[in-house]
C-alpha cells in the first residue's frame, strides 16, 4: 500500500505571494519610468548655485539694520523699509513673487516714497496665497515669505 500525500495549499500560497511580488515590482519600475515626481523645480541646480551669493546679501542687509514692514489696502501690497536709525531705505529694487497653485506671478514693486515700496495685487486672485517678498540695494537683500490673503 503505497500511500500519497496531499501539498495541500501551501505550493498554490508561495506561488501567490511570488507573482504578487512581480507584479509589485513591475508596476514599480513601469511607475519609476514613466511618471515623474510632480514635487520637481526645472531651476534645482541653478539655486544651490544662487546660495551663497544670496546669503551673503542677506548678511549685509543684517549689517545694516534694515527693518520691514508690509501692510495691505484694498488690493495694493505696501512694504515700508526702514534702516536701523529708523530712517527709510530708498533705491532699492524689489519684487513679490506669488505662488498661485502650479503658476508663479512675479510682481515689480515700485517706490511711491522714500522708503515706501508698493506693487498692485491682480484683482483675479482671490484667498490665501503664499510670496516671497525680495528688496535689493547695492548688494543687500532682504527675503521675507508671506502669506497674503484675499
Amino acid at each position: 500500500m503505497s500511500e500519497q500525500r496531499k501539498a495541500g495549499l501551501w505550493p498554490w500560497l508561495v506561488i501567490v505571494i511570488g507573482v504578487s511580488f512581480l507584479a509589485i515590482s513591475g508596476w514599480s519600475v513601469y511607475r519609476a519610468v514613466t511618471g515623474g515626481s510632480r514635487v520637481t523645480d526645472p531651476a534645482y541646480y541653478s539655486h544651490g548655485l544662487k546660495y551663497n551669493r544670496t546669503r551673503i546679501e542677506e548678511r549685509a542687509a543684517e549689517a545694516l539694520g534694515w527693518q520691514l514692514s508690509t501692510a495691505m489696502t484694498a488690493d495694493r501690497l505696501l512694504v515700508r523699509l526702514a534702516s536701523a536709525g529708523a530712517g527709510p531705505v530708498s533705491g532699492c529694487r524689489g519684487e513679490l513673487l506669488i505662488f498661485t497653485g502650479a503658476k508663479r506671478l512675479t510682481l515689480a514693486l515700485t517706490e511711491k516714497e522714500a522708503g515706501l515700496y508698493s506693487v498692485e495685487l491682480p484683482v483675479s486672485l482671490t484667498g490665501s496665497l503664499t510670496g516671497d517678498l525680495t528688496l535689493q540695494r547695492d548688494g543687500a537683500r532682504l527675503s521675507r515669505r508671506l502669506l497674503i490673503n484675499l
